[in-house]
C-alpha cells in the first residue's frame, strides 16, 4: 500500500512540474472573459528596445522611484488597461525626451533611444485597445 501512495505522489509531482514547464514563466495560462482584453506580453522588438533604455532603472535592482511610476518585472501582472495606460506614458515621455532622463543620456549615449526606436515603441502603445 505504502508502494502505490509513493508512486501516485510521484505521479501528481511529474504532473503540477510538467505543467508548470509547460506554461510561461510557470503559471497557468489567463482566461479572459468576454470584453476583457487579455494582458499583453512585451514583443520582442519592443522589450530590446526597452531593456537597453529603460530596464537599468525600471526594473530589479532599478531605482525606486522609477519602479513605482513602472516596473517592467511586474508587467505580466498589470491589467490589461493598466499596461495600455503604461504603454502610452512610455510613449509620451520618450517622443517628448523626458525617458529616459537627461543624467541617464548623459552618462549612457549609447543606450538612448533613437528616432525610429521611439516610433517603435509608438506604435507598440498604439496597438492597445482603446477603451477609453
Amino acid at each position: 500500500m505504502k508502494k502505490f501512495f509513493a508512486i501516485a505522489l510521484s505521479f501528481i509531482a511529474l504532473t503540477i512540474i510538467v505543467t508548470m514547464a509547460s506554461t510561461p514563466s510557470g503559471k497557468p495560462a489567463s482566461k479572459g472573459t468576454p470584453n476583457t482584453v487579455m494582458a499583453s506580453a512585451i514583443p520582442d522588438s519592443v522589450s530590446s528596445i526597452l531593456e537597453k533604455s529603460c530596464y537599468p532603472c525600471h526594473s530589479e535592482p532599478g531605482k525606486s522611484m522609477a519602479m513605482s511610476k513602472v516596473n517592467f518585472d511586474k508587467w505580466d501582472s498589470y491589467k490589461p488597461e493598466k499596461q495600455a495606460d503604461k504603454a502610452e506614458d512610455i510613449c509620451k515621455e520618450m517622443k517628448k525626451g523626458g525617458m529616459p532622463p537627461k543624467s541617464f543620456r548623459s552618462n549612457n549615449p549609447d543606450k538612448v533611444p533613437t528616432e525610429t526606436e521611439v516610433r517603435i515603441i509608438c506604435n507598440w502603445a498604439a496597438s492597445f485597445p482603446q477603451d477609453k
